[in-house]
């Protein structure tokens, strides 16, 4: 008899256990897939391709934390796989470790120099960072790789955004929709860059052509959300919003938006929440959530746990660490030079305008008998801006001087806009690049054969701080605009005043200070106070009540300073504090922050926006205008002192925190500026409690509209074609731009 033969048992292995995941995964069975791994890991724990196939797995189920640590042991076990290091990457982005994730990415360029998905996803990477210049040359590698890939092209729009450079962005965008119509990527970044060029209803309709296709789509929802509340229809944005976060609560900025539009539309208790959402994920030590709280709750006035966000952005700005900071935002909560212009440059660094990128161009050789000016600005149009410096434009000189306007505003604000119309008045020349890109614009401003631009935007709204960079003349001036550094190379000026850059804050400008005589804003003669002017009652303000005013934007209102304001308040128990509403958010907290210092939440009364003649004429009511700091009341001030209204403020270190002080000194009232918090209160407190002083400066402030420096339009024309004609002698010289002060005798006509 024949022995039996005896059974074959098949013994399990880990290469088995991987094939059969492997063959699951290919079917799209993720979940029978990872079981397979699992079991492979368990009879070989540092199988390479089990633990990269796990990690993918987690991945693609949304568990990116989950997938991190077996992709990194399969980086380790399998270091020249340029798969490994690109996946390992891509999960890091998601969980937001943006710098470990570069480096898996450089790791795996190494490893396969040129790999147009790895150079996509890189850009990803250092769009996380801030690092916006650098993304836009790495997406721009990929599409050089690979010119139809579609969602480089999408990604590389968001990153021209965030730089800056909406035109272009536009025109990536479009092409990346041409050629992939399916792909949301291409639709949202049309949408994003639409409004950015402040047309928020094509923006809306851009991204709602893909939402037929699909309505979950989280960052769809998201620029929906954003175009309906730049159309103030926050009952369409919230919705979308709050879609947009059950769908990716880690959208950037998008806490911001929600805290926003939510107290817009009553929801208070939810954006309080929010804003809290934004400090737990601060208090992780994320500074850049720590701005973002910073930003949302600035809007409005939500205190909680402020000074020691502050604090974390300051630390994370002084160690070189991301944190993501507006320039301008900056100016409003730290009065410190020093970090104003570390934050400036970390950001003209991050958007690519640092470098002077037109050093080295051909200019033609200047002329000793004209001097071809050109202000550039997206505000000659109903605007602060222009309010305040259209008459100084109509007094400047013709002869020996050729004066251009160059506009690259919204469009839609210019047509039926009389400050608009007054403006394209003014000039010699008036020329629109809205609807250009940078290349076109930079080609069409440098035929004009400009001796000096004036750039009067900064890091304002609608900036084209890209095209500055560039250079457009080859010499360069920042002016009234935006009241600090902007930390660019090609910035060669900035045009201030003794009290604003004071010469020890010179070090702290990456300009070239000159020095005007008096002021350095521009004013007129020319506000119209609505009539008759109104009465008490018609404002809610009490009959008998002194009326402490100030009509700065809430967000400039720092605790420090409304710490001061309630300590008048409780000297003055007859008086009240008149403030300007622009969010029901605003009032609850200030009113809940008033009851918390002892003082009656009624005697904080909210001024509504209006038309700006009725709002000078309500100017009438108050007796006492109390600034801001470290943000100055500027436009504001100067509204204030025209109407006869005594402005107090402290004068901080930094330029927005002076502007006041200059004001106040060309006006005639050097004895209305405050150095510290406590002379601020005592100072208050004295006037408040001193009718016939504050009627004395009344008069003295009704006399000075016709006589004082600070109203002269034709002065500060003469003195800023003084200031010119410096700065032009010294390119006829052949020397480089220096600091420069203009004699007052230079500015005779």
């Amino acid at each position: 008899m024949k022995p039996a033969t005896p059974t074959r048992v098949s013994v399990p292995t880990a290469d088995g256990y991987f094939q059969q995941g492997f063959a699951a995964h290919r079917v799209g069975d993720v979940t029978a897939a990872q079981r397979m791994y699992e079991l492979a890991l368990t009879l070989d724990r540092q199988h390479g391709p089990a633990l990269h196939m796990l990690g993918i797995t987690l991945a693609q189920q949304g568990r990116y934390a989950d997938a991190l640590e077996p992709l990194r042991r399969a980086a380790r076990r399998l270091p020249n796989d340029f798969s490994v290091h690109n996946n390992l990457g891509n999960a890091l982005v998601k969980v937001e470790q943006y710098a470990d994730a570069l480096r898996a990415f450089d790791r795996a360029l190494a490893l396969s120099p040129g790999h147009v998905q790895v150079l996509n996803n890189r850009g990803n990477a250092l769009y996380g960072l801030g690092r916006y210049a650098d993304a836009i040359a790495s997406y721009r590698a990929a599409i050089d790789a690979a010119p139809d890939y579609a969602d480089a092209m999408a990604n590389l729009a968001k990153a021209l955004l965030q730089a800056g450079q909406p035109h272009e962005a536009l025109r990536w965008a479009e092409q990346a929709v041409a050629l992939a119509p399916q792909r949301p990527t291409g639709h949202v970044a049309k949408g994003w860059a639409l409004l950015a060029l402040d047309k928020p209803s094509e923006g809306a309709l851009a991204v709602g052509q893909w939402q037929v296709q699909d309505d979950n789509h989280a960052e769809a929802q998201y620029c929906r959300g954003r175009c309906a509340a730049a159309l103030h229809r926050y009952d369409l944005a919230y919705p979308a919003l709050q879609r947009a976060y059950a769908l990716d609560p880690k959208l950037p900025e998008l806490l911001e938006s929600l805290a926003d539009v939510a107290g817009r539309v009553g929801e208070h208790e939810a954006a309080a929440r929010y804003a809290a959402t934004l400090r737990e994920r601060a208090a992780q030590g994320d500074a850049i959530q720590a701005m973002a709280a910073l930003a949302a709750q600035s809007e409005v006035l939500d205190w909680t746990d402020y000074a020691a966000l502050r604090d974390q952005v300051r630390q994370a700005a002084a160690e070189g660490k991301p944190y993501r900071a507006s320039p301008f935002k900056a100016l409003q909560v730290w009065d410190d030079p020093a970090v104003q212009r570390r934050m400036a440059r970390d950001y003209a660094l991050a958007v690519g305008c640092a470098a002077d990128g037109g050093r080295g161009h051909a200019w033609p050789a200047p002329v000793a008998d004209r001097i071809r000016v050109a202000y550039l600005s997206a505000d000659f149009r109903e605007h602060p801006t222009t309010r305040l410096a259209a008459a100084t434009w109509e007094a400047h000189c013709r002869q020996g001087f050729e004066w251009i306007g160059v506009y690259f505003g919204p469009a839609r604000d210019a047509e039926k806009d009389a400050l608009h119309a007054r403006a394209r008045a003014a000039f010699d020349r008036f020329e629109v690049i809205t609807d250009m890109d940078d290349d076109a614009a930079l080609a069409h401003l440098r035929a004009l054969d400009i001796d000096i631009a004036v750039d009067l935007m900064g890091y304002t709204r609608f900036a084209r701080a890209g095209l500055l960079a560039r250079r457009v003349a080859p010499v360069q001036a920042a002016y009234l605009g935006y009241p600090g550094t902007t930390g660019m190379d090609a910035i060669d000026y900035l045009l201030a005043d003794r009290w604003v850059a004071p010469r020890e804050a010179w070090p702290h400008f990456s300009e070239r200070v000159v020095w005007l005589p008096t002021t350095y804003q521009a004013n007129n003669r020319e506000r119209v106070a609505a009539e008759p002017l109104p009465a008490r009652a018609q404002w809610g303000l009490p009959e008998s009540a002194l009326v402490l005013a100030c009509f700065n934007n809430p967000a400039k209102i720092q605790p420090e300073t409304f710490a001061c304001w309630m300590q008048i308040l409780r000297q003055v128990p007859d008086a009240v504090l008149w403030l300007l509403a622009t969010h029901a958010g605003v009032e609850q907290n200030l009113r809940a922050y008033a009851a918390e210092a002892g003082v009656e939440p009624s005697r904080l009364v909210f001024a509504p926006k209006t038309g700006h003649a009725e709002h000078m004429a309500r100017h009438v009511l108050a007796d006492l205008f109390l600034d801001t700091w470290p943000y100055n009341a500027h436009t504001t001030a100067a509204d204030a002192l025209w109407m006869g209204v005594p402005v107090l403020t402290m004068a901080g270190h930094a330029f927005a925190a002076r502007v006041a002080a200059s004001l106040l000194d060309a006006v005639g009232l050097p004895e209305l500026i405050t150095d510290t918090p406590e002379a601020y209160v005592q100072a208050a407190v004295a006037l408040a409690q001193d009718a016939p002083r504050r009627q004395r400066l009344r008069e003295q402030l009704l006399a000075a509209r016709h006589t004082a420096p600070l109203f002269d339009a034709a002065l500060r024309a003469r003195e800023l074609e003084a200031a010119f004609r410096m700065m032009h002698e010294r390119r006829m010289q052949g020397l480089s731009p220096a600091p420069l002060e203009v004699p007052p005798q230079a500015t005779r006509a």
